[in-house]
């Protein structure tokens, strides 16, 4: 158990680790648009342009990316140090409007290099590999008008750890629609949750310029245990500019965190606009709050995928069909062998597998539990 839970601090050290990459991510889509006229008013004297997602269905902008990040963390005396690489073009398509919510997809694709270590030692076996692991998979957002991302979705073919790292990119990359000088939002990104503020900088015809700034973190994903008890040293910030034409013309940001002893994080990554394609084939049906997605069992949310790898990791190799014969072999009030370990895989089964609950009932009537 030590050793799973180790690993599982690792994971998430390492999706600290990956930050920004897909910032620019939610970054574009909160701002891809314009309210109302459809072009900002950015040549009014005295007035703040407006603008707004462009949630055009089947829209999609192609960026370049590249980041590097990486640190260290102790938890006890457990100490874990772990270090990111990526470099690919990001692509960002809009599949249409459910109830009031715009369903975006973000995948890779080019992806020209990718490393992930942990402890010194290659995660996945390879940059070769890594690359070709970056470029499976997708994960999806149901996105309100704001830019507020209210559910993601994670593709099942997506390597879980990568598809971690990929999910906690996307949620550094929120932006979320004010429409005033400076505002405060509590959102989370690549190494932990808290609030971030929003400033309106130069605006000239070309661009709208802001500047995003955590002002604290209330958690960090490589820390479990924090709560905020500690302030946590913060330095650096991001650049964001912004067409008016309603799309993300480049991203520049960095950030190093430090806790103490505990954590020492940091992250740099670098964004450009480099084309938009209209028309593109989008999902029949679309997102449709998940539903759709989740009959066809091709995505889940992060969340229930990261509770799915561990629980497959506690289960070992103790599979449905391993877990009935040891039911039977052993009758109701037998042991197993290395039993305490039998039963701790077997609540993981359970759990993954809650219809081997129905069959209890059935065991009654075997001859075993009656000899």
């Amino acid at each position: 158990m030590l050793g799973f839970e180790r690993k599982n601090r690792q994971v998430h050290l390492i999706c600290a680790a990956l930050g920004l990459a897909t910032l620019l991510v939610v970054v574009f889509l909160v701002l891809s648009g314009v309210r109302d006229s459809g072009v900002p008013s950015a040549n009014t004297v005295g007035a703040e342009p407006v603008w707004a997602f462009d949630f055009t269905e089947g829209l999609q902008h192609r960026y370049s990316l590249e980041f590097d990040g990486g640190g260290r963390t102790l938890n006890g005396k457990v100490e874990a140090t772990s270090s990111v690489g990526l470099k690919a073009d990001l692509l960002i398509t809009n599949h249409g409007e459910i109830d009031g919510r715009h369903s975006i997809e973000y995948r890779l694709e080019n992806v020209e290099h990718a490393e992930i270590w942990s402890n010194q030692k290659e995660l996945l076996g390879g940059s070769l590999k890594a690359m070709a692991e970056f470029g499976r998979g997708s994960i999806w957002l149901s996105v309100a008008d704001t830019g507020k991302v209210i559910e993601r979705y994670i593709s099942q073919e997506m390597n879980p750890i990568l598809g971690k790292i990929f999910e906690l990119i996307v949620g550094e990359l929120e932006v979320v629609v004010d429409g005033t000088r400076s505002w405060e939002e509590a959102q989370g990104g690549i190494l932990g949750f808290g609030p971030v503020r929003y400033s309106r900088q130069e605006t000239t015809p070309k661009a709208i310029a802001f500047e995003r700034k955590r002002t604290r973190y209330d958690s960090l994903y490589g820390l479990p245990d924090y709560k905020g008890q500690t302030k946590a040293d913060i330095e650096g910030q991001s650049a964001i500019d912004l067409s008016p034409l309603g799309f993300v013309q480049s991203f520049r940001g960095r950030e190093h965190v430090m806790v103490g002893d505990l954590f020492d994080m940091d992250w740099t990554l670098t964004t450009e606009y480099l084309d938009s394609q209209r028309n593109v084939t989008v999902h029949a049906g679309k997102l449709e709050e998940g539903e759709r997605l989740r009959k066809q069992g091709d995505y889940r949310s992060a969340q229930e995928l990261v509770q799915r790898q561990s629980l497959l990791a506690r289960a070992g190799g103790l599979t449905p069909a391993k877990f009935r014969k040891g039911i039977l072999s052993s009758g109701l009030l037998g042991t197993m062998p290395n039993h305490n370990r039998w039963l701790w895989q077997s609540v993981a089964v359970l759990r993954l597998f809650p219809e081997l609950c129905l069959e209890f009932p059935g065991y009654l009537d075997e001859k075993s539990f009656n000899d």
